[in-house]
């Protein structure tokens, strides 16, 4: 993750949405506060939660070209790599 991280940070093409990103650490701190506290004891939340960011930006453009409207392409690639849903936290 950190080495994913750190080439998506060096990539002048990627782009980060903080609001998105301030949301699934908020969620995360929601659903599941003792992964967060060892993602962050290892310091890997803001890492993690920006590569899963990238990888669903790169899912739902692949859904998206797969024929997907583009509201049910975010929401598939969202739950597919956020790790948002509270039942699949636990």
């Amino acid at each position: 993750i950190k080495q994913e991280h750190k080439r998506l940070q060096a990539d002048e093409d990627v782009m980060h949405n903080q609001e998105l990103h301030r949301r699934i650490l908020a969620t995360w701190k929601e659903t599941n506060p003792e992964l967060l506290a060892s993602l962050q004891r290892e310091g890997m939340a803001d890492a993690l939660a920006y590569v899963l960011q990238q990888r669903m930006w790169t899912e739902q453009d692949e859904l998206m070209a797969a024929g997907l409207p583009v509201t049910d392409a975010r929401e598939q690639a969202e739950r597919n790599n956020l790790m948002l849903d509270p039942s699949a936290a636990a």
